[in-house]
């Protein structure tokens, strides 16, 4: 597998990633996943050194699949050996005092997890797991001991901590050594756990108690994918069927009415209140499936497109209804970008304005074109150009600038995407303020036919909506395509009759019309011109429109649930 990853040497690596300069002189390894950026890799990784000879700390090996992790590891002893699988991210901090091993499976996140390790532990963490603000005590480092006999109570020579596939541990939860988290189980705020955890239960207090059995946990505020978790659940073989059939208690950690108050929270020594149960093998974590169920089961099927479907429409739905949100988040993205300006987003308007009026004598004279005729054509021409290219642009960085609000809490996607055409929208009502002083002096009175404008508008913002999704997530997950296309979109303009009439050209020229930026340009502009619009254009657009649609619908389908991930 070496030639799956890069590798780094400490002695390699950064000053910036040392934080005292004892650490530079430890002996060990950074392999991390081939493609990853190595920028991000590098920049979220910081080594501290904590014994008296770094010279003699040697066999460290820090192995990553993700980019996306700020990793605080304290150094001592020898060999302790670190693994974090793909799409894994957020703040974590170790604290070892000797041997150990770390692996931390695909899919977890972290608002900032505090791990101590003592000599020998090993903490497992499995695929899907979500942390809080919390604390995870493989060991304790310092002794408890019997006063008359000398013994140790405390002292363990493995100690070590298993939370298995899709754990939540909420705010200032603690988990202490010799813990067995099963799957789907949640550890409520400020709960200290220690033992064996039933899967699919609610364990709350000090000292842990199961609340509920027969529950588990989603990511999303209302649950959209609650049916996906319970069938995966269910893959596990885990005792939690899609149905839940079985509801009877399992073991879980509780403590003697009589006990519960006197034994204390924190000895390691203690032996569980219930003997533990016999755990599960714990599957590979760098395997590229997920464990199998067993044979007393038939194999779950994954989740149908009709699901996806179902789940992809709901979150649409939700984001689109929240008209207040996304609304007033575009407002102020335009406020505060001209912020203690005297004419505020007006600003825009003038600018454009001013690039008009120098434009269009210039090239009514090189096109050898009336300027009459001509001017209204440019105006509209730049006007509904800007709004398109904004639209399109904006796109490729939706979801990347609205990467705090989806990590913070749930959020429709869809909501984001509205956000960004309301801003559109409200610019280009500023800019098309410029057009009305130039159809007065060309002539150009009200007629039936400018109504023709609404439903072209609302095919662009059906269009905007479409590439909104399926091209903000593209640039999500490949940073180079932002790049890419505003190159693009900046050849366009000169391909597309914004600055130029197509009937004043050569005949040659028309093939820019099978442009589809171009159509839609057209049935934009010629309805406030009093033109009429050709069928073909109508018909060109709707197509691109029924292309975008389709394509949005399967990336939304497909990669809403990843996009997390890649911000």
């Amino acid at each position: 597998m070496e030639h799956l990853y890069e590798t780094m040497a400490f002695s390699e690596l950064p000053p910036g990633c040392f934080k005292s300069e004892a650490a530079r002189r430890t002996s060990g390894l950074v392999r991390y996943r081939k493609g990853l950026s190595r920028t991000q890799v590098l920049a979220g990784l910081q080594l501290d050194w904590f014994a008296d000879d770094p010279t003699q700390s040697t066999g460290h090996e820090i192995v990553l699949d993700s980019d996306r992790l700020v990793l605080t590891i304290q150094l001592s002893g020898h060999d302790q050996k670190y693994r974090f699988g793909e799409q894994s991210s957020g703040h974590w901090m170790f604290r070892t005092f000797g041997p150990c091993r770390v692996e931390v499976g695909k899919g977890v996140t972290s608002n900032g997890v505090d791990c101590f390790l003592t000599p020998n532990a090993e903490l497992i963490v499995e695929d899907d797991c979500m942390f809080s603000l919390c604390h995870l005590h493989v060991g304790d480092g310092h002794a408890i001991f019997d006063v008359a006999s000398g013994e140790l109570l405390n002292v363990k020579e493995a100690p070590r901590i298993h939370i298995r596939q899709h754990v939540w541990v909420a705010l200032l939860a603690s988990i202490l050594s010799d813990s067995d988290i099963g799957a789907g189980s949640i550890v409520a705020s400020k709960c200290v756990v220690k033992g064996t955890v039933a899967p699919c239960t609610l364990m709350v207090g000090v000292p842990a108690v199961a609340k509920k059995t027969g529950v588990s946990w989603s990511r999303w505020h209302h649950g959209h994918d609650r049916d996906e978790v319970v069938k995966y659940l269910a893959g596990l073989d885990v005792g939690c069927s899609p149905a839940f059939e079985s509801r009877q208690p399992q073991s879980v950690v509780t403590a003697p009415p009589a006990a519960q108050t006197t034994q204390p929270a924190l000895a390691q020594g203690a032996e569980p209140v219930l003997p533990p149960r016999e755990p599960a093998p714990a599957p590979a974590l760098n395997a590229s499936a997920r464990p199998a169920p067993s044979s007393a089961e038939p194999a779950t099927p994954p989740p149908s497109d009709a699901g996806k479907l179902r789940t992809a429409l709901n979150d649409w739905w939700h984001g689109t209804r929240q008209l207040r949100v996304w609304w007033t988040l575009a407002r102020y993205d335009i406020v505060l970008r001209y912020r203690r300006s005297m004419l505020g987003p007006l600003w825009l308007t003038l600018s454009m304005g001013a690039m008009i009026a120098g434009i269009g004598p210039l090239y009514s004279q090189l096109f050898g074109i009336n300027l009459t005729e001509f001017f209204p054509y440019l105006a509209l021409g730049i006007i509904f150009w800007f709004l398109i290219a904004g639209t399109i642009t904006d796109a490729t960085s939706v979801f990347m600038a609205s990467s705090n609000y989806l990590k913070l809490a749930y959020f429709p996607t869809s909501l984001f995407v509205w956000r960004m055409v309301a801003r559109n929208l409200l610019q280009f009502c500023h800019h098309v303020l410029i057009f009305l002083p130039i159809a007065w002096w060309a002539g150009i009175a009200p007629s039936w036919k400018m109504l023709y404008v609404l439903p072209a508008l609302a095919l662009f913002v059906i269009n905007a909506q479409a590439v909104g999704i399926w091209l903000g997530i593209l640039c999500a997950r490949f940073r180079d395509v932002p790049q890419i296309v505003t190159s693009v979109v900046q050849m366009l303009m000169f391909l597309t009759p914004v600055f130029w009439m197509a009937d004043k050209l050569p005949e040659r020229s028309r093939f820019a019309l099978l442009n589809p930026l171009a159509q839609l340009l057209d049935i934009l502009r010629a309805p406030l011109l009093n033109q009429d619009v050709g069928a073909g254009n109508w018909e060109g657009v709707i197509l691109f429109t029924s292309v975008n649609l389709v394509l949005a619908l399967l990336v939304f389908m497909r990669y809403r649930r990843k996009l997390i991930y890649w911000l």
